[in-house]
C-alpha cells in the first residue's frame, strides 16, 4: 500500500541544475534524519535505516516511526515548471494498525464483559482512526519537506 502525492515547482534556470539542486537538498534533510538515500535519473529513493536495539535504550522509539521508505521523483512539463511526485509505503503503518485493533480486540474480549460485536466494532475503529492519523501524520512531513525544498 503507498500514498501518492504531486507538487509543481516553477523551474529557476536549468531543468537539470534545478532538479539536481532540488535532490541534494532532500539528500541532505533525510541523511540528518538517519535514512539511506540514493539518487538516481531524477529520482531520490529514500528508507530509514534499521537500527538494532541498544542497551542505553535509545533506539525505543524507532520502531515507531511511520515515515520509513518511499521516493521522489521529478517530471518536467512543458509550461516551465516540474512535477514532483512523492510515493510513501505505508505497509508499516498498515500492519501497527491492525496489530493495535487485534491488542484492542484481545484485551476487550479478556478483560470486559462485551458483546464481541461491540468489541470487534471498538478493534476495527480502533484500527481505523490509528491509520487515518498515521496516514496524516505522514502528509504533514511530506508538506515539511516541500516547504524546506521551497525556500
Amino acid at each position: 500500500m503507498k500514498i501518492k502525492r504531486t507538487r509543481n515547482i516553477k523551474i529557476k534556470g536549468d531543468l537539470e541544475a534545478f532538479s539536481l539542486e532540488i535532490l541534494r537538498k532532500l539528500e541532505i534533510i533525510l541523511k540528518e534524519q538517519d535514512y539511506i538515500t540514493e539518487i538516481k535519473n531524477r529520482e531520490l529513493e529514500f528508507k530509514k535505516r534499521y537500527r538494532s536495539s541498544t542497551n542505553t535504550g535509545e533506539n525505543n522509539r524507532e520502531v515507531f516511526k511511520i515515515l520509513r521508505n518511499g521516493q521522489f521523483k521529478f517530471l518536467p512539463l512543458p509550461n516551465g515548471e516540474i512535477q514532483l511526485i512523492f510515493n510513501v509505503d505505508l505497509s508499516h503503518l498498515l500492519f501497527m494498525s491492525i496489530f493495535f485493533g487485534v491488542l484492542v480486540l484481545l484485551i476487550g474480549w479478556i478483560f470486559t464483559d462485551y458483546n464481541l460485536t461491540f468489541i470487534g466494532l471498538l478493534s476495527f475503529f480502533a484500527t481505523a482512526i490509528l491509520f487515518i492519523i498515521g496516514n496524516l501524520i505522514i502528509k504533514i512531513e511530506i508538506g515539511d519537506l516541500i516547504n524546506i525544498i521551497k525556500e
